[in-house]
């Protein structure tokens, strides 16, 4: 009797042949039966992915053809393509659906002049440049014990800067689109460490647009795939109401099942962070009782300014 293999089944499959397809100690002929497997894969999904588009709708598909024509090799990779379907677990039209909606988000922040390029810092909005915000998000510079890109949130910088809701989403999507320069972040994927220890109901009002923004810019728009999103708030016992507050605004049900709450002392969060997530606290800011320090991020800033990054 055959038994009827599900999507979780092929995705754990191809999974496990990707990782002995990069495993220099793996037999030769494992190696090399599991790295055919991968490539039947990838052409298979990525020319189901074009024949989507080509189907799609001309206002769908138009701001991706346009980035296709103008800058192929940031558009129409097979890499690139490839994020898109590993976001969205293989599934091609979901993954055909995401592409078009981030070259069309893309294009609606960034304007028509650049959207289609790499986007630099030197693209940020100017005032953002001039008073250094961008400490709101946080890329560590090296990946966790998975491999995964680890990105602190600050939404406490939000307040009385000066952010507009453009701004907010060119610098969201510059972060992730840094994260996504790593090839273990593309395989798998991003940790955010989102301090709220500050927050309280008015705090979350008035940074709420901002929110939903960066929702959008990660469920919807890039194709990032976040792993758990790690809530940091102040030890209390009022944490519970907040916690339910902070989930449902960020993403309802998508983060729900990612999301990990901690309301304990520094040194007992990041026991568990290390301990239990693998994130070490060399990754872990300053401010939530890691050892990643502003400075750090300021050096890493000035470092992509440097190089036109």
């Amino acid at each position: 009797m055959l038994l009827a293999l599900s999507g979780k089944d092929y995705l754990r499959y191809y999974s496990k042949c990707s990782e002995i397809s990069r495993d220099p100690d793996a037999d030769a002929d494992k190696k090399r039966i599991a790295a055919e497997y991968v490539r039947c894969v990838h052409r298979t999904k990525i020319a189901a992915l074009d024949r989507i588009v080509e189907s799609a709708s001309p206002n769908d598909k138009a701001a991706f053809l346009e980035a296709h024509a103008r800058c192929p090799e940031v558009a129409a990779s097979d890499e690139a393509k490839l994020d898109f379907l590993r976001c969205e677990d293989f599934v091609e039209a979901k993954a055909a659906e995401r592409m078009m909606t981030y070259w069309k988000a893309r294009k609606t922040f960034f304007g028509p002049e650049i959207f289609h390029r790499r986007i630099r810092l030197r693209d940020m909005e100017a005032h953002i440049l001039d008073l250094r915000h961008f400490r709101f998000l946080q890329l560590m510079q090296e990946p966790d014990g998975h491999g995964r890109a680890v990105i602190g949130v600050f939404y406490s910088s939000l307040i009385g800067e000066g952010w507009t809701e453009e701004s907010v989403a060119k610098y969201c999507f510059y972060i992730m689109e840094a994260a996504f320069e790593r090839e273990t972040c593309r395989l798998n994927g991003v940790v955010l460490l989102d301090n709220h220890r500050q927050s309280t109901d008015n705090s979350l009002q008035k940074i709420k647009r901002y929110r939903k923004i960066v929702r959008a810019v990660i469920t919807s728009y890039t194709p990032v795939r976040v792993r758990a999103l790690h809530i940091f708030l102040r030890p209390g016992s009022w944490w519970q109401h907040l916690a339910a507050r902070l989930v449902n605004s960020v993403g309802g049900s998508f983060f729900f099942s990612r999301a990990v709450i901690h309301a304990d002392s520094d040194e007992e969060n990041v026991s568990l962070l290390e301990g239990q997530f693998n994130i070490p606290r060399c990754l872990i800011p300053a401010e939530l009782g890691g050892s990643a320090t502003c400075d750090d991020w300021d050096s890493w800033v000035e470092a992509r300014m440097g190089n036109d990054l």
